[in-house]
């Protein structure tokens, strides 16, 4: 079974506000933006055979992105708003597909990892994966035919698993998104993507380590 992915993509300008300040020159925290969205793009484009498309949920090109990349319109009302009409074209267009949300700040993403967690996710008519804090949600799984209903935002985690969604087990790297400087430095220390990591000595924490994804 392969799986079709969306992931939605805020606008640079708009994107990552928390993490204004990271970057030892404001004028470069566009490219810190786009630099966590196009490492998350390519390890998901490393899911191989498992992949049968990624589908960027965007009001906006995104530039450099890997091959099996569609950019699908941000029809406005919110995140979940969007993805679930996004959900509902592709489901339209695959009725036979399964379906993921993945968020679009995961740079230390291992290909590995998410496969794991979506073989776990094969077969179950909904199901997500928390993140590291337990609070937030990374990802989103539904099955061929099942409305995504995405619930992402404050607390995402307790009000998926209360719509009945199930609670995937899955490696750092999946659960690891990027909304603050500490979990920035959470994801250096997992080891990022090259984008990221040729990045890293712009960050106003020099003193940390950036470990390079073997």
């Amino acid at each position: 079974m392969s799986w079709r992915i969306l992931v939605p993509i805020k606008a640079i300008e708009v994107s990552k506000t928390r993490l204004s300040g990271v970057t030892q020159r404001p004028a470069d925290h566009p490219d810190l933006v786009r630099a966590l969205q196009l490492d998350t793009l390519w390890a998901l484009a490393g899911l191989g055979d498992l992949l049968a498309g990624i589908y960027v949920v965007s009001s906006e090109d995104v530039l450099y992105a890997p091959p099996k990349v569609h950019r699908l319109s941000d029809h406005g009302g919110g995140l979940n708003s969007a993805l679930a009409t996004a959900a509902s074209e592709i489901q339209s267009q695959f009725p036979d597909s399964e379906l993921a949300a993945v968020v679009g700040d995961l740079p230390a993403l291992r290909p590995e990892e998410l496969r794991a967690a979506l073989q776990a996710a094969t077969g179950l008519p909904r199901a997500f994966v928390a993140d590291r804090t337990g609070v937030g949600t990374t990802m989103l799984t539904v099955g061929a035919g099942v409305a995504l209903q995405p619930m992402f935002g404050r607390d995402s985690a307790a009000r998926h698993r209360a719509s009945g969604a199930i609670e995937l087990p899955a490696g750092p790297s999946v659960r690891t998104d990027v909304d603050t400087a500490e979990d920035l430095a959470l994801c250096l220390q997992l080891g990022v993507g090259p984008r990221t990591a040729a990045l890293s000595g712009m960050l106003v924490d020099v003193g940390i380590v950036n470990q390079r994804r073997a």
